[in-house]
């Protein structure tokens, strides 16, 4: 479906596939929020707004190394994930405590993240970012 807009030549195409809420809800943003807006500060100029709206940029598998899903401690619900190697010599990291680990109620259960070396987990703060590059470091914002 087209909308042509005869006071002022814009054109906003829209799907017809499109029945979800919240596309429905982002379109209604970019209609009546960010065109006018753009109109307002760039007047003689087109604009063109992409979205990748791919659902694979969510999808991670059960035991993908995803920081977010952790807890701070070794507690909780939080899931079971795979083995990665640690930089700088590719060392194995394990992100699930042994089974002969001196306390037994945490033999085989999932680490939090403080029991996982900084280097191994890059979080979303700007201590961790900040830091990507340095390998040595021993700093984290979860510690």
């Amino acid at each position: 479906m087209n909308q042509q807009d005869e006071s002022n030549g814009s054109k906003i195409t829209f799907l017809r596939l499109i029945l979800d809420e919240k596309l429905k809800h982002l379109f209604e943003q970019i209609e009546y929020k960010a065109i006018p807006i753009f109109e307002a500060l760039y007047p003689d100029c087109i604009a063109m707004f992409a979205f990748d709206n791919s659902s694979n940029h969510a999808a991670f598998s059960k035991d993908a190394l995803v920081a977010s899903r952790m807890n701070l401690n070794p507690s909780g619900k939080q899931p079971v994930m795979r083995n990665t190697y640690f930089r700088p010599n590719n060392q194995l990291q394990s992100i699930i405590f042994p089974i002969t680990y001196y306390d037994e109620k945490l033999n085989g259960k999932p680490k939090g993240i403080k029991q996982v070396p900084p280097g191994a987990l890059i979080l979303d703060c700007k201590e961790c970012k900040e830091k990507i590059q340095d390998i040595s470091r021993t700093t984290c914002c979860a510690r």
